[in-house]
């Protein structure tokens, strides 16, 4: 159906948004006399259900699974290798490509082949018992004598091995079995949700529609699809890609397509989400870069299939790391590259594109491999494209296009200008923006701070970074117009810079070389308390001007930074963020402006520009972030707006106070030698004041008891977290430990719900399902039930609480949604007719499920700000249509063809919120101030994924002393990042 048409005049503001006016002054014979848009009236959204018809097909899989011997036999080898001295792993990555190799129809491989938790199976596959079992066996043999054997140094370990042997020999270390899938058939939860009939019904449902469209063609002028086989035997999603195609001389890149099979509460099938990705491949790749290991990828000439692999950097005999091709690379090589006499890392580069017979790609990390001049992401007409092909192909297998989802108004607007009235730019061309943000900032340092904002600059010295201090005083000076104060103090010589030249760089375990950076800032906290007892002002924070990179392309230790954090929380009670220089990295042949070739003046300019940008980034989250400030009367406002005319208490009948419960979790890793963090959280908002107070559960390390930390100021509560050191509430080993966590858990959720009732005059608990459901069970799909809330082992729950309004919300489920949309307009010269199509993103827009039973689900889209988004473009062809384009007479619309699309693409990620109990509300209430909760902070102008307060829950996570976590929620070094690649995700997300 087509929606009213738009004229080109009402859609201009929109449309120089997302284009850029290209001059053209060869275009005067074919301009537009008037564009016209037609939008479909409803909404496509990227995903499938079931029709009903076939629902009792069943597909045979294969199992192959070690047997008790074999798994015996090799666990001795195991031991006795990590027994070594010095000690090796078991060659792993080596038997899983042999697998894949050997097997052609193989569906899934598990991660530990069958060594793991999780039990002894190690594949499922199409290919026929017989053959599967003779395979598998004969894989296992080739695989103790190449690879394994000659790693061997002891007699026992000899003997094992000899032993294995003669099982695989005598076709007995693998056993195999068949079962049968039945993807099509669900059963039902007493609350009409989908349910499995068995633990595989998720992942065999991914499986089958891979297999069926693996080797179609999708995106018209390409090949066939090839199928990659899934690493986790319970994983929802299967993954496909299309041949690498070419951009320019170097560049080059593959089209993904993502399987994703989910439940939705109340729905009594499942949906299946079609995901769509660009994988960007590298010409070239940076041994000292961020990444110690890269993926690459074979794609053979004949078959369907495409072959994972791995590259390794390692440590050279000159000290330096260099990249080499991992174990799985070889039985590649030796099935498909066996003329080619020299295989390296250096000859993929140069010569796998081409390669006979199989070629061969690196894949494109950010920092480890050479830049593309494309950038990641699918044209939204791609994705439209491919959707509609995958639409005619899955009919075949009784899926169709989901349609059970409708508009719900609401007041939220898409993003315009990020709210950075602050810029230079913006103070020149908009001051009254400007002056009405200044006057909201000041107001909220006055409430905030009584008044100005005290800041303490810590400066790398020697580093060439102090004509950037200047400035950044100067910058905030002008902007604020007096509201902050700044103290400029040099910071230590030995907090920051390479691993190799710091104190301790032998010192492999991360905490204890963060130890030693935390006992190096001492000096740096002994001169600002002096600071502040000598003028006895109160500093409010810290703000780190240091770089990241360094001399030789050395990255800063990855424990600064968190160390720091640390250190100067502990130390100074207040919270710290990070602010890079405007040479980010030190030029090879010296200091930044030491050596370094000179720079234009454009390039000047545009550096302070980014640099001045990065700084207000950083200072908004150091002043607002660290509180958990929202906008206060934005919110009344909104809420009221929401809520007119209801009467109850003095604030109206909207809730007064919002309650976000959640799990800050990060598991041990043993390459990094760092401790594991469990932390359940309580962050609660003042709606009147726009301000949070934070609370959490941990065991503590000396009694070994469970505390409850009191509601603490957002601030005062990260103080108290970077002194606790590494957190957990359980110090209980496997099956006992998850059942402890589970059930501390619940405690104090339900303890700070309880505390929640006796305050709020009507409160509302947001929930976060994404990292609380494996221990709070009720948040599941298929055991929530709105009518009777299991918490802490009782049941009905909500007995106490019969106002309790709550929310339950996930991030990761959601399809991609798109409006249909087409464009038509009248060339001036000749009157012919051109038309094309160009659809759009689903933007600051909520829909309602409208298939579900007795549930109230909604998916909101937030709003991403991205230029040169031309709509009606493809990333991998040219299109006719419909271009602006300027000359000196004219400026406007001009018929021909489109470019490929060449720069970053994102679309706004859905947000999945369930209203579970509206309490005396309309759910449709509920979930539009939820989602107007994801644009109402004090500090961050785009949209955020989740809900204020749950969006803060970041902020605890960089004051946790968990070493080895990236640093990439850093808010300056996150804004660099997307100015720098505009969104150009490897893979979209």
């Amino acid at each position: 159906m087509i929606d009213a048409m738009i004229d080109d005049e009402e859609i201009d503001d929109e449309e120089i948004d997302d284009e850029t006016p290209v001059p053209d002054a060869s275009a005067s014979e074919r301009w537009i006399r008037k564009r016209i848009g037609r939008r479909d009236s409803t909404p496509t959204a990227m995903a499938f259900v079931f029709t009903g018809r076939d629902r009792h097909l069943a597909y045979p899989v294969t199992v192959a699974s070690w047997s008790n011997a074999g798994i015996s036999l090799l666990h001795q080898i195991d031991q006795a290798l990590k027994a070594q001295h010095p000690s090796v792993h078991l060659p792993v990555v080596s038997l899983r490509s042999r697998i894949e190799l050997e097997d052609a129809g193989n569906l899934r491989l598990d991660r530990d082949l069958g060594r793991g938790w999780r039990g002894r199976t190690i594949l499922w596959t199409e290919t026929a018992v017989p053959e599967a079992r003779t395979a598998a066996n004969t894989v296992v043999l080739r695989w103790l004598v190449n690879d394994v054997g000659r790693l061997l140094r002891t007699e026992d370990a000899q003997g094992a091995l000899d032993q294995l042997k003669q099982l695989a020999q005598t076709q007995r270390a693998v056993e195999v079995s068949t079962r049968k899938a039945t993807p099509f058939d669900w059963r039902q939860t007493l609350g009409k949700t989908a349910k499995g009939t068995s633990e595989t019904s998720y992942p065999d449902l991914a499986d089958v529609i891979a297999r069926h469209l693996a080797g179609k063609v999708v995106f018209p002028g390409l090949q066939g699809l090839r199928r990659i086989a899934v690493g986790d035997l319970s994983k929802n999603q299967a993954e496909l890609i299309t041949d690498p195609e070419s951009f320019g001389k170097d560049d080059r890149f593959s089209l993904v397509i993502r399987v994703r099979v989910f439940s939705f509460p109340g729905r009594p099938t499942p949906v299946i989400v079609i995901e769509f990705a660009k994988r960007m491949w590298t010409s070239g790749l940076k041994a000292s870069g961020t990444s110690k290991t890269v993926r690459g990828y074979a794609f053979p000439d004949v078959g369907v299939r495409a072959f994972p692999f791995t590259l390794v950097s390692k440590r050279q005999d000159d000290r330096k790391y260099r990249f080499e091709l991992d174990a799985d690379f070889w039985p590649i090589r030796q099935r498909y590259l066996p003329r080619v006499d020299k295989v390296s890392t250096d000859w993929i580069f140069q010569e796998g594109h081409s390669a006979e017979g199989c070629k061969v790609f690196v894949g494109l990390k950010h920092g480890t491999g050479t830049k593309s001049k494309t950038s990641g992401g699918i044209p939204d007409l791609d994705k439209m494209e491919g959707f509609r092909a995958i639409r005619a192909i899955l009919a075949e297998i009784g899926l169709q296009p989901w349609q059970g989802i409708e508009v719900v108004e609401t007041s939220t607007r898409s993003s315009k200008d990020r709210d950075q009235h602050w810029r230079n730019s913006a103070r020149e061309k908009k001051p009254q923006k400007y002056a009405a943000w200044l006057q909201e900032a000041q107001a909220s340092l006055r409430a905030c701070y009584a008044g100005e904002h005290h800041v303490v600059l810590a400066v790398q010295p020697g580093h060439g970074v102090e004509r950037d201090a200047d400035l950044a005083e100067k910058e905030l000076t002008v902007t604020l117009q007096g509201s902050v104060h700044v103290q400029r103090i040099p910071i230590p010589a030995d907090v920051h810079g390479p691993r190799a030249q710091l104190p301790g760089s032998d010192i492999k375990a991360a905490h204890e070389r963060a130890a030693l950076r935390i006992k190096a800032w001492q000096p740096f906290i002994d001169i600002v308390k002096e600071y502040e007892a000598t003028t006895g002002r109160r500093i409010d924070g810290v703000l780190v001007l240091a770089h990241k990179w360094y001399v030789g392309n050395q990255p800063d230790d990855q424990v600064n930074k968190r160390a720091a954090r640390m250190a100067l929380a502990r130390g100074l009670g207040v919270p710290v963020q990070y602010l890079l220089p405007r040479h980010g990295e030190l030029a090879d042949s010296g200091e930044a402006g030491q050596g370094a070739k000179p720079s234009s003046e454009h390039r000047i300019k545009k550096d302070t520009e980014k640099f001045q940008h990065r700084l207000m980034i950083a200072w908004l989250d150091l002043a607002y972030k660290s509180l958990g400030r929202v906008r206060p009367g934005k919110l009344v406002s909104e809420a009221s707006k929401l809520y007119k005319g209801a009467q109850g208490n003095r604030f109206g009948n909207y809730p007064d106070r919002i309650l976000a419960l959640g799990i800050v979790r990060r598991n041990e890793r043993a390459r990094l030698r760092n401790e594991r963090s469990f932390l359940p959280f309580a962050i609660e908002l003042d709606v009147e004041t726009g301000t949070c107070t934070a609370s959490f559960a941990y065991q503590d390390a000396t009694t070994e008891k469970v505390t409850r930390s009191d509601p603490l100021p957002l601030p005062q509560a990260l103080v108290k977290l970077a002194r606790l050191g590494p957190v957990d509430l359980s110090s209980a080993a496997g099956g006992d430990r998850t059942r402890e966590l589970g059930e501390r858990t619940q405690a104090f959720f339900k303890e700070r719900i309880a505390d929640l009732m006796k305050r709020g005059l009507k409160p509302l608990v947001i929930v976060d399902a994404d990292s609380a459901r494996s221990y709070w069970q009720w948040l599941k799909d298929d055991e929530i039930d709105p009518g009777n809330m299991q918490l802490a082992g009782g049941f009905n729950a909500l007995a106490a609480w019969p106002k309790l309004r709550l929310v339950r919300v996930r991030t990761s489920n959601s399809p991609k949604v798109l409006w249909g949309n087409t464009y038509e307009g009248v060339v001036e010269t000749t009157g012919e007719v051109v038309t094309y199509e160009g659809p759009k993103w689903a933007d600051a827009q909520l829909f309602k499920l409208t298939d579900t039973v007795r549930t109230d689900v909604y998916l909101s889209f937030g709003s991403i700000i991205r230029t040169g988004q031309t709509k009606g473009q493809s990333c991998y062809r040219q299109m006719p249509g419909m271009r602006t384009c300027f000359n000196r007479e004219k400026r406007g619309y001009v018929a021909g063809d489109m470019k490929r699309f060449a720069e970053g693409w994102t679309t706004p990620q859905g947000v999945e919120i369930f209203v579970v109990r509206p309490g005396d509300d309309d759910p449709d209430q509920i979930a539009r101030l939820v989602e107007w909760l994801r644009q109402c902070y004090a500090h961050y102008g785009d949209w955020s994924i989740k809900p204020a307060p749950l969006f803060f829950e970041g902020v605890l996570k960089e004051y946790i002393s968990d070493y080895g976590l990236d640093e990439s929620e850093d808010g300056a070094e996150a804004e660099e990042q997307a100015e720098a690649d505009e969104g150009g995700e490897t893979e979209e997300q």
